[in-house]
């Protein structure tokens, strides 16, 4: 290995790690000043739970569409969704004892996943580009589904929005507003070090940006989302396993890449391409595997054994 790809995969390893610990300072401190001024429930269980796993996407994508990276924007978010189902859901399965069984709400949730996985997917492969306007699409549906689900939710008593999701406000207001711009200046630098090393990779390497974006910089954005599945595991909370994956898979889709797009037209190359169609096929396997309201560990293994067989087929076409 040469010194130049090993200072770019130690650049990658810090700006990942910046990527995830200024999300955690940045939402953190999103909850305890909400709490501070008594702001909505639904407002800070939103942004606990909601933007917390997707934020390191959010940035990611969105500083590489800036910088006219199309492959590593579209290749990060098509790669995490992808591997937020069969990498991490699926070694969920396999580490589980008994499966795990679903409500008819987080079998509704999988469904509006779908939907919104298809919709996007026809927007990316139709001209094999995603404008501005459909940019400015998918953020709008982002914006009446958070409408529906509050509409929904509201009065539901296992809604998340009704929990206390934060050790409360402590602190002076000083540290937390401190912490807050800490966290959003370790998430820049982070996307800053993430994209642009994984760009130079990519050109060191002679392979397509979207491969770079699809396996490396997908997974390592996809962290926080494998640590939460960790967690919620270990302490059988299914419920929040299920609504973390889903609502960061939608997040992703329609706030990181419809925000993406709206800042630049977004080009997919033959590699996006067949990584988008193979988001698709994971997410229906995903929900069809889901109409019997359990998971085994079986299918789990199904779920790992296509994530590699998509990261394969993405090294091939890129």
């Amino acid at each position: 290995m040469s010194g130049a790809m090993l200072r770019y995969l130690l650049a990658i390893t810090a700006g990942l790690f910046l990527l995830n610990k200024g999300a955690d300072w940045f939402v953190d401190s999103c909850n305890r000043l909400a709490l501070r001024f008594r702001i909505s429930p639904f407002v800070i269980g939103f942004f606990g739970v909601a933007f917390a796993t997707s934020l390191p996407e959010i940035v990611s994508t969105w500083y590489a569409s800036f910088k006219s990276f199309s492959g590593i924007a579209v290749g990060n978010i098509v790669g995490s969704n992808i591997a937020n189902i069969g990498l991490i859901f699926g070694l969920a399965l396999i580490v589980s004892r008994d499966g795990i069984k679903l409500s008819k709400r987080e079998v509704s949730g999988e469904l509006e996943m779908l939907l919104i996985t298809l919709i996007s997917a026809v927007f990316l492969l139709s001209g094999r580009m995603l404008s501005r306007s459909e940019g400015a699409v998918l953020l709008s549906l982002f914006v009446l589904y958070l409408w529906m689900w509050y509409r929904r939710e509201k009065n539901n008593k296992y809604c998340l929005g009704n929990k206390k999701i934060s050790t409360g406000a402590n602190g002076s207001l000083f540290r937390i507003v401190m912490v807050l711009f800490g966290g959003i200046v370790s998430v820049f630098v982070g996307a800053y070090l993430v994209v642009n090393s994984s760009k130079a990779i990519a050109d060191m390497m002679g392979v397509a940006d979207t491969f770079i974006g699809v396996t490396l910089v997908a997974v390592g954005t996809s962290l926080p989302e494998l640590f939460t599945t960790i967690a919620t595991l270990r302490k059988n909370y299914t419920e929040m396993l299920f609504g973390d994956l889903i609502g960061s898979n939608i997040v992703n889709l329609l706030v990181a890449l419809g925000g993406a797009a709206v800042i630049r037209s977004i080009l997919l190359d033959f590699c996006g391409m067949i990584s988008a169609i193979n988001m698709v096929i994971m997410a229906v396997v995903f929900t069809l595997m889901s109409m019997h309201r359990k998971y085994s560990r079986y299918e789990g293994v199904i779920l790992l054994l296509l994530y590699v067989l998509f990261m394969y087929v993405a090294y091939v076409t890129g």
